[in-house]
């Protein structure tokens, strides 16, 4: 009987433990939101460094958050921009 009850307590421990891990999945999702959002008020009242730091936290929680795209967008923009080229 004791294999028994430890067999399905491990049982019960797995499925909550996966249980466990999805919804730590859903928070960490919802908190990249968090910083993306953050990160778009930032770059609309004109904080581009608080923005992009906010952007990368985002990415770094969630590959799969817009964040990175953004980001990428941002790099390609910052590479593009050369002050140089202002300055006759």
């Amino acid at each position: 009987m004791t294999n028994k009850h430890q067999q399905s307590q491990n049982t019960a421990d797995s499925s909550s433990q996966a249980a466990d891990s999805s919804a730590s999945s859903a928070d960490v999702k919802a908190l990249a939101q968090v910083y993306y959002e953050r990160g778009r008020e930032f770059w609309r009242i004109g904080e581009r460094g608080r923005a992009i730091s906010e952007y990368n936290e985002a990415a770094a929680l969630d590959p799969d958050s817009p964040a990175v795209t953004v980001l990428r967008l941002v790099n390609d923009i910052m590479d593009f921009y050369d002050p140089n080229q202002l300055n006759p």
